[in-house]
């Protein structure tokens, strides 16, 4: 949040003083001046914005992925490209505020569109059906909502400020600030920890509930413009109009000395800025110069911003392909952004008491840019550690397949006796482009060990095209089972951007006719990928002959059922359900549900980051897990997602040395008139650095074969950008303006 526009209390300053001076009413002693009432009104309102806007962004990452179908190199993007617009508009707001508007009216008026976004972007959040209308309506909103909660930033906690009369008052202010803070951290801590369980809901038809998710933090908001507007409907706002704006003024003044160095000759010892001392006054010039000192310095800090905000895309998407199982709890990704803020609270008290002071001794960190550069290669630091996390979960990552290609499986349904007989099914693809070569993919039940196996899968095959499988005899037992040839197409014509294509082949026979072989084919999106909230996606194959409702899955203690899985047309002896999202992880029993009596197949085990598709074919032999193949075609999540701790607590610590110092190096390295401008171009750093992630990610899509080195690439960059800041630091004379205005 931006801090108190230090012109404006100056003005505010003068005139209370001019007016103590004057009134012969006014009270002497300052502990006579009642608290200002209105600050309770805009500490609620702060609240329940912050709480609005970081319980929308907690989630927005996994929102482009899972809901509007981006990859997420794409969703991080735009995550980031948001990001970018929230950090630039402050100074819009800024601006509007200070020279138009006044503080009030532009935090009324900024916060009706901020409401409007996000209701648009709860509405887009609602399947609509229509990908296009549901991706436009939530662009809409966060665009809306990126210059709300920008246009606001700049002015709610200057405008509670000028609730005081000062400098009567000026011993209460610290009390405000605490509160104002404690609002902030208390509304984004409650909403990371709540919306991600929102959105872990079903609803709408859905596995996720995005439109609560969402619809929550819209309401919370109306509910702070209510909060804020009730302070004017009682009167108690202290309303100062807009005076002469000095981020206009200060680009103005730059200007108008480039203009007039350019139309005269050049006088030695005088350089561009001294051409304006005529108009704007030498000290007005000075302080210029100042805020130019310190912008130089700031070249380098988006680098550091563009880390930083990864929390919220790559790093949740990383904490996705953890294990957020604990036993009697389950932590959910976008929930580990909770590291970030509780940890910070520790860490401030840390450094100030302990890591510093120790430093000290040895004349370590005791400048502010020593601790800058210090806590950016912190940042590098961290993702260097998220680099080689990364390496150790792709392990165990699922083989995808790529644009124009298709995962397949084919299972070995055939009878008991002779199923392990089967050594291999080859499988023909014929592509649509003739100028294109035929292809044979050999599917092997049998491992160099001579381990057999029901089933035997193969990701990355061209699937833009006619696959068949030719006529085969098998020998079972005493008699031949006669399979014919099979045909089908290799690509589904609809295919949304977050699905990928899975299909299967059953080797199977007819089980009224034994000697007639089956090859039945299924050609699907899915489960491949993993599910948000770590619960299993789960698809079954049959092959049966009795009348069946269906299967389920149930609990081995408590035969309640988990979920149901309908099999549709029971009179169809041959298929797939659709895939279903369980609820459950831990041993489960398979059922199956015939004239409404269930009975248990087998037992096995849901596991957190799995997915599994379950074959069924109603053998003649009373033990019925003969029949059953449990294939996990996504594995589980092996690494605990506490594993990613050590990151964000590098990060976090880095964030104490650097953020909250550069924000004590700017306010103490220039004059008290230029404060706004620094803290709108501190702003700006972390926009600039948001962009930095969109353009590199977008253009990198692709180049990497593993996440891993994009992690250290960035690592790479941040300690070489941190060099050059530690050279720029070298050259850096400081001046303590005012020892009364360092933070």
């Amino acid at each position: 949040m931006t801090l108190t526009n230090s012109d404006k209390k100056q003005i505010e300053n003068e005139e209370s003083l001019e007016k103590h001076s004057k009134d012969p009413e006014v009270i002497e002693d300052p502990n006579n001046l009642p608290y200002p009432k209105s600050i309770a009104f805009i500490i609620a309102n702060e609240f329940c914005e912050r709480f609005s806007y970081y319980g929308m962004r907690t989630i927005l990452s996994i929102y482009m992925v899972d809901f509007l179908g981006f990859s997420e190199t794409i969703g991080a993007s735009l995550y980031h490209g948001f990001a970018a617009l929230c950090y630039f508009t402050p100074v819009i707001g800024a601006i509007i505020a200070d020279s138009f508007l006044g503080k009030f009216r532009t935090i009324f008026y900024i916060s009706i569109i901020y409401a409007i976004g996000q209701i648009v972007l709860t509405i887009g959040a609602v399947d609509l059906g229509s990908s296009g209308l549901n991706m436009g309506l939530s662009f809409l909103g966060l665009g809306l909502i990126a210059f709300g909660t920008g246009g606001i930033k700049p002015c709610v906690v200057s405008f509670g400020a000028e609730q005081f009369q000062l400098p009567e008052q000026s011993n209460k202010i610290p009390l405000y600030f605490s509160l104002f803070y404690a609002s902030i951290n208390a509304g984004s801590l409650i909403s990371t920890f709540l919306t991600p369980l929102l959105r872990n809901k079903k609803c709408d038809g859905q596995d996720t509930c995005f439109p609560l998710a969402f619809g929550v933090p819209a309401a919370l908001f109306l509910v702070a413009i209510a909060a804020f507007l009730g302070g004017r409907v009682c009167n108690l706002y202290k309303m100062v109009m807009p005076e002469e704006n000095v981020i206009t003024k200060f680009f103005a003044c730059i200007w108008y000395s480039f203009k007039e160095s350019r139309g005269s000759s050049k006088q030695k010892g005088k350089n561009m800025l001294d051409h304006g001392a005529q108009k704007y006054g030498k000290d007005f010039i000075e302080d210029v110069r100042a805020v130019l000192n310190v912008l130089y310095m700031f070249i380098p800090f988006p680098i550091y911003w563009a880390l930083f905000d990864q929390q919220g895309s790559l790093w949740t998407f990383q904490a996705r392909r953890m294990n957020g199982d604990m036993g009697s709890f389950q932590v959910l990704p976008d929930q580990m952004q909770l590291a970030n803020p509780f940890m910070i609270l520790a860490f401030i008290p840390l450094f100030e008491y302990v890591v510093y002071p120790v430093f000290a001794k040895f004349g370590m960190l005791k400048k502010p840019l020593q601790r800058i550069v210090t806590g950016g290669t912190l940042a590098g630091v961290s993702f260097v550690v998220s680099g080689f996390l990364e390496l150790a979960l792709q392990e165990h990552y699922t083989a995808l397949p790529d644009s124009g290609q298709t995962h397949m499986t084919i299972y070995n349904g055939l009878p008991p006796s002779c199923a392990s007989n089967l050594s291999l099914i080859q499988l023909n693809y014929i592509p649509n482009d003739p100028e294109k070569s035929s292809n044979s993919f050999p599917f092997n039940f049998t491992d160099s060990s001579g381990n057999h196996s029901l089933y035997s899968e193969s990701s990355g095959i061209e699937n833009e095209g006619m696959f068949t499988i030719d006529a085969f005899n098998f020998t079972c037992d005493s008699y031949e089972i006669i399979f014919d040839k099979l045909e089908f197409e290799g690509k589904l014509e609809e295919l949304k951007n977050d699905e990928i294509p899975n299909q299967y082949v059953l080797v199977t026979y007819d089980l009224k006719d034994p000697k007639k072989g089956v090859l039945n084919y299924g050609n699907f999106n899915g489960p491949l990928a993993k599910t948000s909230n770590g619960k299993p996606d789960i698809k079954v194959i049959w092959n049966i002959q009795s009348e069946c409702e269906g299967f389920n899955v149930g609990d081995v203690e408590d035969i309640e059922f988990v979920d149901a899985i309908s099999l549709g047309n029971t009179t169809v002896p041959l298929g797939d359900t659709k895939i279903v999202h369980l609820e459950s992880l831990g041993t489960r029993q398979f059922q199956i549900s015939c004239q409404e009596k269930n009975t248990t197949i087998t037992e096995f085990d849901l596991l957190y980051g799995a997915n599994y598709q379950l074959v069924y074919v109603e053998h003649n032999t009373t033990d019925k897990k003969q029949g059953v193949i449990v294939h996990k075609i996504v594995e589980e999540n092996v690494y605990n997602m506490f594993l990613i701790i050590p990151q964000f607590a590098i990060m976090t610590a880095g964030e104490v040395m650097f953020s909250i110092t550069a924000l004590q190096f700017a306010f103490s390295q220039a004059p008290e008139t230029m404060k706004a401008i620094l803290q709108s171009a501190f702003t700006v750093t972390t926009g600039i650095g948001n962009i930095f992630d969109l353009t590199v990610m977008l253009a990198l899509e692709g180049v990497f074969s593993s996440q891993a080195y994009l992690f250290f690439m960035f690592a790479g960059l941040m300690f070489l950008d941190m060099v050059i800041l530690a050279l720029m630091a070298m050259k850096y004379k400081y001046v303590d303006y005012t020892e009364k205005q360092k933070i």
